[in-house]
């Protein structure tokens, strides 16, 4: 019986139900509700995958390349590329109720390492204070002719 009462404070807090039902909804709503995020901002790419996913609080974004609406990749230079990419992230982010302001991590894809350093540039220009945990890892290519993909993580506002 204890194990049980415990068990309920710590998947659902102390917060006092009416019935078992609205106790269980609370918590199927709270713990597995995953809506699926589009928006006509970026391109519809017609892999077998969201923009992104909402799950309570949290956005998960698909990695965005700097492509337009077209599906076109946006310039041939890291700065023009990162600019892109990052208002990709903020359109989606939007749509989510969310913002770079509110992003907690990125995980930043580079084909070439030798631009990290204006992408860094770049970077730090376009993302707010206090900027995100972030990874730079360099790649030997992604699945589309780009410079960069950013993979983002952040909380809706």
């Amino acid at each position: 019986m204890a194990y049980s009462l415990r068990h309920e404070y710590i998947i659902v807090g102390c917060r006092p139900y009416s019935s078992e039902s609205e106790r269980l909804d609370t918590v199927m709503k709270t713990h597995t509700m995953v809506d699926q995020l589009q928006s006509d901002a970026v391109y519809d790419d017609p892999a077998p995958y969201s923009h992104g996913t909402v799950h309570g609080d949290t956005v998960y974004l698909a990695g965005q390349v700097p492509d337009n609406s077209n599906g076109e990749i946006v310039g041939d230079d890291i700065e023009t590329q990162t600019r892109q990419a990052v208002e990709n992230v903020e359109a989606l982010l939007t749509e989510a109720g969310s913002s770079l302001a509110s992003v907690v991590s990125v995980t930043a894809y580079l084909t070439d390492m030798d631009d990290f350093e204006e992408f860094n540039r770049v970077y730090a220009e376009l993302f707010p204070d206090p900027k995100p945990a972030r990874a730079t890892v360099g790649v030997t290519g992604l699945a589309v002719d780009a410079r960069l993909e950013l993979q983002v993580t952040a909380v809706v506002e």
